[in-house]
């Protein structure tokens, strides 16, 4: 006996949708039926003679799958692809509006799509031709669709196949449950468990989203005009947390040679944004293999190669963010960092490379006595302490010490700074002057002798800093 039912779709639906677009959303429902029955494997998307067969292996679709509602199975299951309920139907339709012919195949069905009378009215909408399928299918479950047109082409098939990751299958050049990254030819696409929901010309990368009670949000019927600041907003919130040098998320000699090319480019797009580039710097700069430098920089090349340090060349578009008009000013804490940099490391610009190449116990010496040279153009220092600072020792960091911003005294009378303190010269002229005060018998202030702008740390001192 055969049945009749209205899908309540009029002839011409949708027109905005391309063939695509219908066949979307039958592979998408056909990967969630996998997802929800656990079926390890893909459905099949297959050509058969002049037919294209899309193919799942779940228990068969049903005349309550072309209801329209809320998928109560889907919507509350992050782990799919769909909620709306619409996309069965809605394909159904555009099918139809493009010539397309449909038979729906499952273990106890046919489905055919016609166009009737509405019951009751004069009016015609496209129904399914409801009759008992007295062959079976393939594999005795699941179901088949069965399109004949020839637009169909390879073409159209494959871009289909190409709004999915699961058909896809790219490399991942950073891969958690939640959040992947990958490249891939032509437009860059954002991807949510899997499915294509956004394409960005100028995104650098490809991502895979996890789906969240918050993204949904950001979707529609048609899925054509989703909430894109939301899609961004959750991959700067991904990629300000990324972990650049673990084995186990990404393959990150490829990873990382692909974010410092980015790092030297004036547009940024989805990495234009503080938290990301503070993290992707800051892990490169904690390494201790590479130096952050201009394109012009050129000074400490030779001595850069035998250090065996890695050149991260910063463009406009980081210098920008971070309002620096050049790229050695990004080893100032509260520009790199902002408020909250306490014992956080300098990011080692040419700035602080030449302060750790220059100020070593070498030539400490000669730094103090063209200190104390300048310095007595503004008060008078003893020759006894004179001598006393020739003798000063730099002293390693170990984890018991306290960190000191001063010239200290051993038990044996011996004066030494920490390591720590040296690597600042900033710092360690500000305590020279310290020191020398403290033992000299002037009652001249630091701030009298220097001045407030240099205990600001914004101006040189004596042409030495």
């Amino acid at each position: 006996m055969t049945q009749y039912f209205d899908l309540n779709i009029g002839s011409e639906v949708l027109e905005h949708f391309t063939i695509e677009d219908g066949l979307r959303e039958i592979i998408s429902n056909a990967l969630d039926i996998h997802q929800l029955k656990k079926i390890n494997k893909l459905p099949e998307i297959k050509k058969s003679g002049k037919l294209y067969v899309i193919k799942d292996y779940g228990t068969g679709i049903t005349k309550d799958a072309f209801t329209f509602d809320i998928n109560k199975s889907k919507s509350n299951n992050n782990d799919v692809l769909g909620f709306y309920g619409f996309g069965l139907k809605d394909a159904l339709g555009v099918f139809y509006t493009n010539n397309i012919n449909v038979i729906i195949k499952t273990k106890r069905y046919i489905f055919k799509l016609v166009m009737r009378n509405k019951e009751g009215h004069t009016k015609e909408t496209l129904h399914l031709e409801i009759t008992k399928n007295t062959e079976g299918i393939e594999g005795d479950c699941g179901t088949e669709f069965i399109l004949t047109s020839n637009k169909l082409v390879k073409r159209v098939i494959d871009a289909a196949k190409n709004k999915f990751t699961q058909y896809i299958n790219p490399t991942y050049l950073y891969n958690t449950p939640d959040f992947k990254i990958f490249l891939k030819d032509g437009t860059q696409s954002i991807y949510v468990n899997g499915a294509e929901v956004y394409c960005d010309s100028g995104f650098k990368f490809s991502y895979y989203l996890k789906r969240t009670d918050e993204l949904k949000q950001a979707f529609n019927r048609d899925r054509k005009q989703i909430e894109h600041k939301i899609l961004r907003d959750k991959i700067c919130d991904n990629l300000s947390d990324i972990e650049l040098f673990d084995d186990g998320q990404s393959l990150y000699e490829d990873f990382n040679g692909e974010l410092i090319n980015i790092l030297g480019q004036e547009k940024l797009e989805e990495f234009n944004n503080i938290k990301v580039l503070r993290n992707i710097i800051n892990q490169f700069n904690e390494t201790e293999q590479y130096i952050f430098i201009g394109k012009r920089e050129k000074k400490f090349d030779k001595q850069i190669e035998e250090d065996e340090l890695t050149k991260i060349v910063i463009g406009n578009g980081v210098t920008h963010k971070f309002k620096v008009t050049k790229v050695s000013d990004l080893h100032h804490k509260n520009k790199f960092y902002g408020s909250n940099f306490d014992k956080k490391p300098y990011i080692k610009t040419t700035m602080i490379y030449k302060e750790e190449t220059e100020l070593n116990e070498e030539n400490l010496k000669n730094l103090i006595a063209k200190l104390i040279e300048d310095l007595e153009k503004k008060l008078t220092i003893s020759t006894e302490l004179k001598e006393k600072l020739t003798t000063i020792k730099i002293r390693d960091n170990d984890e018991d010490d306290e960190e000191s911003c001063a010239i200290e005294t051993d038990e044996d009378g011996d004066i030494y700074v920490f390591k720590s303190l040296i690597d600042n010269r900033i710092r360690f002229g500000g305590s020279l002057v310290s020191y020398i005060l403290k033992n000299s018998d002037q009652d001249i202030k630091i701030s009298d002798l220097l001045g407030e702008v240099f205990l600001g740390g914004n101006k040189k001192w004596f042409g030495l800093f």
